[in-house]
């Protein structure tokens, strides 16, 4: 029943396509308390819709948004992997309504999404200011030997949640990873496209040369 009310196979599908493209796919384990869902006032915290209030899930991450323990042998949840970070992009008044989140005096958006012209666009008379667009890059890091978890952000010299403990009790770290092409030398996998690019490289030269004769 929860497999398919909670979209997993969607999730599951958008992480293969990664490992089937880029160098390997995740999924994040996760669980929602009511108070992480929705706030006093019964307004949405959590956006994302398959997190159920007290329901485990897992939702995809692409691959720019997991950084890993780079001294583990392996970035399999089961191996010497010691800690995991996922990252979210928040605008201010999201973290400001987290209950989980501190908003540090020196916290400051550390990314830009550049949609002012289509916004403008859509409702020209919108005030949207100067700083609409710029948003605040929270990563959530677990790490395996006292199970914990805590939040930082680059735009901030502070955490912005301290540790605690983890949600639920996992077995391992919260997260499973999908990869075909594994190297002897190093934890990065190769996408597929990496075995065949220098070819398609040069057959692009060769019809580009032919074209122009």
């Amino acid at each position: 029943y929860f497999l398919h009310e909670l979209k997993m196979k969607r999730e599951v599908d958008r992480a293969l396509l990664d490992a089937s493209l880029a160098p390997f796919g995740v999924v994040r384990h996760i669980f929602t308390p009511h108070i992480d869902k929705f706030d006093s006032e019964g307004k949405e915290i959590e956006t994302y819709s398959q997190a159920r209030p007290d329901l485990p899930g897992i939702k995809r991450y692409p691959f720019w948004d997991v950084r890993f323990d780079p001294t583990a042998d392996s970035w399999m949840p089961d191996s010497s992997n010691t800690w995991v970070a996922f990252r979210d992009l928040l605008t201010m008044e999201q973290v400001k309504r987290h209950p989980r989140l501190t908003v540090r005096e020196d916290l400051r958006p550390t990314k830009s999404v550049d949609l002012l012209s289509m916004e403008m666009r859509s409702n020209p008379q919108r005030d949207v200011g100067p700083d609409w667009h710029k948003l605040i890059e929270v990563w959530w890091i677990y790490e395996k030997i006292g199970r914990t978890w805590f939040a930082i952000s680059p735009g901030s010299q502070k955490p912005l949640m301290d540790p605690a403990e983890w949600p639920i009790p996992w077995e391992n770290l919260p997260y499973s990873f999908l990869a075909f092409n594994p190297q002897v030398d190093s934890n990065v996998p190769l996408p597929f496209p990496h075995t065949y690019a220098s070819q398609q490289r040069e057959l692009n030269k060769v019809e580009t040369l032919m074209a122009e004769l």
